[in-house]
This record gives C-alpha cells, sequence and structure tokens, in this order.
C-alpha cells in the first residue's frame, strides 16, 4: 500500500510544506461526505499537526490540467468510507484555479488534521502541489461560535454569514447546515416560546436552526429547523421552553450549501406559551366529555419514553386522580383527521418526556384511547396530551374522561 493510500497510513507533513505529488496509482478510499469536496476521484491522504490557537492554510494546485481539489478533516470523522463530515473543502471548476481551506485549532493541545487531495472526476488522476502553512489563528468574531454568540432579546437585528465558518455542520433534527455558521442567543424563561425569523437581505438561501447550550460542543442536536422557502425566502422556527426554569437558546443562521453565505435580518420573539401548549398550563377537567382543538397549537414535547404518536401539535388537560381509581380517558376526531393520546404524571413532563400510557392505534376518524390506575396512597394529578402521529395533522375533537374502581 503507498504511503497515502488511507489515514492510517497518511503521509506527516511539518508545515509549512510545499510538496509535489499525484493521485496516479492511488485508489478512492473516501467517498463523498458533508463538507467533502473533490470526492468522485483517487485521493491522496496527508496528516499536518495543528498546534494550539495556530490557523492551518492548505492550498492545492493540479498539474498538467488536472483539476485538484481537497478537504481536510478529523480521523474520526473524516476518515469513514461512508457517512464522513469534513471541517471543510475547496474544487474549483477549473484545472489552472488554486484551491484552498483553513482551519483554526482553538483547543489547548495540538490536533491532527487530515488533508485529502483529490478530484471531482471519477476518471481523472495527476500530479499536484500541495502547500500547508500555519499562523496565528484570527480573534473568533462575535457569533462565530455558541462562546461569542451576542445576547437577543427580542426584536430584530442585521447581520451576515460572509467571512464566518461552518462551525457546527450536521446534526440530529438539524437542516441544510453545510454552509457558513452564525449563531445569536436568547435567553428563553421557562414557560414561553421563541419564534426566530431569518429573512435574506440578498441573493442567497438561509436556513435557521436552533440548540440548547448542550449542542455547543460535540455532535449537535437541533430543537428546531426550517429551510423551506428557497433562494430569497424567509425562514421560521419555533421552540417553547416546557423546562421549569429558563433556558438559553441558541439561533443559528447557516444555509444548505457550503458556499452559501449573505446578509440578514433575524427577528425573535419571546412570549408566553397559550393556554393548555405546556404541562404547567394545562386545563383542569374532571370527569366527563369536553371539545377542542389541536388548531394553532405547537409540538412541544415530540418523543418521550412511553409515548405514542408524538409528531404532531399537542393540547394538555390535567385530571385528578384520586387514590386507587382508574383513569380512562378517550379522544375522538369531529373532522377527518387521526389523533393520538399520551398520558403523563407531573414528573413526566420534562424534556424529554416520559408517558405512563399512550395510544395512536387508530386510523383517521377513528378513536385513541389510554388509561392510569392510581395505586398510590394520594390523589395524583394526570396530564393528558392530545395530539398525532403527523406534524402536518391537527383538528377538533372530543376528549371523554371517567374515574372509577380498576
Amino acid at each position: 500500500m503507498p504511503a497515502g493510500e488511507t489515514c492510517e497510513n497518511a503521509t506527516s507533513l511539518a508545515a509549512p510544506a510545499s510538496i509535489d505529488g499525484t493521485t496516479a496509482g492511488y485508489y478512492r478510499d473516501y467517498g463523498s461526505g458533508t463538507n467533502c469536496s473533490a470526492t468522485a476521484g483517487s485521493d491522496r491522504v496527508y496528516a499536518v499537526q495543528v498546534p494550539p490557537n495556530k490557523r492551518l492554510t492548505a492550498s492545492v494546485l493540479g498539474a498538467a490540467g488536472f483539476n485538484a481539489g481537497l478537504s481536510i478533516g478529523r480521523l474520526a470523522s473524516a476518515c469513514l468510507a461512508s457517512g464522513r463530515t469534513c471541517l471543510a473543502g475547496a474544487d474549483s471548476a477549473t484545472a489552472s484555479t488554486v484551491d484552498t481551506v483553513t482551519y483554526s485549532n482553538r483547543s489547548d493541545a495540538f490536533e491532527t488534521i487530515h488533508v485529502f487531495v483529490g478530484s471531482a472526476s471519477a476518471a481523472s488522476t495527476g500530479g499536484f502541489n500541495l502547500v500547508t502553512s500555519l499562523d496565528d489563528a484570527p480573534p473568533i468574531p462575535a457569533g462565530d461560535v455558541c462562546q461569542t454568540a451576542p445576547l437577543v432579546a427580542g426584536g430584530t437585528v442585521s447581520g451576515t454569514t460572509v467571512g464566518y465558518a461552518n462551525d457546527y455542520g450536521s446534526g440530529t433534527g438539524c437542516t441544510s447546515a453545510a454552509g457558513p455558521d452564525r449563531t445569536y442567543r436568547v435567553s428563553l424563561p421557562a414557560g414561553h416560546r421563541l419564534t426566530a425569523t431569518v429573512a435574506p437581505t440578498s441573493s442567497w438561501d438561509p436556513s435557521v436552526n436552533l440548540m440548547l447550550a448542550s449542542s455547543c460542543e460535540g455532535t449537535r442536536t437541533c430543537v428546531a429547523a426550517s429551510d423551506l422557502a428557497g433562494t430569497g425566502g424567509a425562514e421560521t422556527a419555533r421552540f417553547t421552553n416546557v423546562l421549569e426554569a429558563a433556558t438559553d437558546v441558541y439561533v443559528v443562521v447557516e444555509s444548505l450549501s457550503p458556499a452559501g453565505a449573505g446578509t440578514f435580518d433575524l427577528a425573535t420573539t419571546v412570549a408566553p406559551a397559550g393556554a393548555a401548549e405546556i404541562c404547567s398550563s394545562a386545563t383542569p377537567i374532571g370527569a366527563g366529555t369536553v371539545t377542542g382543538t389541536t388548531i394553532g397549537f405547537e409540538n412541544d414535547y415530540g418523543s418521550g419514553s412511553g409515548c405514542a404518536g408524538t409528531a404532531g401539535a399537542e393540547r394538555f388537560y390535567r385530571v385528578t386522580v384520586p387514590a386507587g381509581q382508574k383513569l380512562v380517558a378517550t379522544v375522538v376526531p369531529t373532522s377527518a383527521w387521526d389523533p393520538s393520546i399520551n398520558l403523563m404524571l407531573s414528573g413526566g413532563c420534562g424534556s424529554p418526556r416520559i408517558c405512563v400510557a399512550g395510544s395512536d392505534s387508530g386510523f383517521s376518524g377513528d378513536s385513541d384511547s389510554a388509561s392510569f390506575t392510581n395505586s398510590s396512597a394520594g390523589a395524583v394529578d394526570v396530564f393528558v396530551a392530545v395530539e398525532s402521529f403527523s406534524g402536518s395533522q391537527s383538528g377538533p375533537y372530543t376528549l371523554t374522561t371517567s374515574i372509577g374502581p380498576p
């Protein structure tokens, strides 16, 4: 196996360096991936040690008509046969153009960064010149990462993603995250909803992702996301704080395309969640029948342990069940939609939630029932959530509750 065939036998470079190489005689060991470029042809791998607080710059130019491109990444994420994620990539349309990528190591330890030289053409191989250099990492601009995210408290701010890095990339529940990202922080009180709308003020296609502080390090998880409108269109994402304490929400403006960047206006509003929107403000009811609708409500809780049919908007009711008694709750749709029903105790109303019973066995127009027996020595509050398996379905219903012996 020739040196540089894979990450495991990558050719070590002590930057600064300028070397000539070739992809001829090499295989395509690493395919496409998030933020990766020039991945269709044979690839050759180099490894560079980047000291703390230093920036790596890597540039490649193909020889004799060969259109070389490059990507950089870490061993654990970029050196995968499939599903890989690179830190950055560059691949121009012509062989005579130098492609350049940068990476700043803002940690307190040395990092090994792998440099992949390849081509956008599966049939193309050739020689190249690879240049690497190190300099001081530039100051982190405001909003480049969570730690420098400016606090916004409602209203509209103007910004740009031009000149920013792709610090967060893809993640669970996130959308269109391959482009540069810019981050803002909102302090969201308990029981309040954040609505964040990004409107481009130049010709580009932004996306918006919302995440909590736990996603600022490592693999991210987004609690809401939107990229529906296309070039020039505004995107809106909403998140409700169902916890009993305030929490920071990070609004990340980014794009589907690694080359997508532009100016924007970001509007944020913070308002109390509506009545019956969360457990803490659930409508109290007793045994009997009530009418209601989930139209105009949000999906604030999502999936959880023991829950059923959780992609749609939820509406909450609170029923006090005496000791030794059984609650049966039945939802019947009064228009053509498919509801579900879930029961939670007060300790299960967090995020993620815990359901003591749930049902989504029926189809459109069918009823669903769930029950809970209070085997404790005192009365307990049970929270009844009417919702749906589908994020696009909501509608009117009747909810019937009965309390009696098991």
